[in-house]
């Protein structure tokens, strides 16, 4: 898959494990072939040496932006437990697993459809963030376990928007479409989605852990999302448009989307 918005379209996932004390690629800094995103599942991650944004400590559910060609890294677990985090992109597996090493020559930005002036890397981290009760009606019993909190991250510049959801045991948010797709990062708990099986028991819809990904497609609608006896949060890509709590339009579903792509052919 070539195209490079990592939401509109099924992108792109790897997941690396990487042991206290090390670094990933042992080669050092890099960058890579289009924009991504690094989403934190467990542990505490660096991603470089060279800017504040790269030094900070990444946690569990925090998320590093990068643009293609941005030199950064390497991911350094500076935590005691093995650290795991997903890169994701638009781009074919293979320009994720590739690192290219800087010493084999950086991207020029000599070229008049390059703006220098756009934001290169920026950190959604839960450290800078605050939480704020989720918008949806919720049972009683959700709002007595500790209810439904939602962490928002507003696009900047040329940098996409990142949610944080976080849900006390046995929540749900209704049926819903999101409009420009979404991608869920399950970080801790499980998480059901009625309406992607057809299935009279709705505990028998399959069941989202710690570390899956979800993507939904523009238009597809489902619901209600719910977890079960234990809290759950997830990191959500794709809200630059809220999500609809109604039906979509009948017929074909017609998407619009403003963004900036970058891309470095080596």
């Amino acid at each position: 898959n070539e195209r490079n918005d990592m939401v509109l379209f099924p992108p792109s996932i790897t997941k690396f494990t990487i042991p206290a004390g090390t670094s990933h690629p042992s080669s050092g800094s890099y960058y890579l072939s289009n924009d991504a995103v690094y989403v934190v599942i467990s542990g505490n991650a660096t991603f470089g040496t060279d800017t504040d944004d790269e030094q900070l400590v990444h946690e569990y559910g925090d998320a590093f932006w990068v643009m293609a060609g941005a030199s950064h890294g390497p991911i350094t677990n500076v935590g005691d437990t093995d650290l795991v985090v997903t890169v994701t992109s638009g781009a074919n597996n293979r320009a994720l697993t590739m690192f290219t090493n800087e010493a084999d020559g950086t991207p020029s930005d000599d070229n008049p459809s390059v703006d220098t002036t756009q934001t290169t890397m920026r950190s959604y981290r839960q450290a800078e963030g605050s939480w704020s009760l989720n918008p949806s009606d919720h049972s009683d019993e959700c709002n007595a376990n500790g209810g439904v909190y939602n962490m928002g991250f507003d696009a900047i510049d040329n940098t996409p928007p990142v949610l944080r959801v976080k849900w006390a045991a046995n929540c749900s948010i209704p049926y819903h479409y999101h409009p420009t797709g979404a991608l869920y990062y399950i970080q801790y708990g499980t998480m059901y989605f009625d309406g992607d099986y057809a299935s009279s028991d709705p505990m028998s819809e399959t069941g989202f852990n710690m570390g899956d990904v979800r993507w939904v497609r523009p238009g597809f609608d489902y619901g209600p999302e719910y977890n079960g006896a234990e809290p759950m949060e997830i990191t959500v890509l794709g809200t630059d448009t809220p999500p609809q709590f109604a039906s979509p339009p009948e017929g074909p579903f017609k998407v619009q989307k403003t963004s900036t792509c970058t891309h470095v052919y080596n």
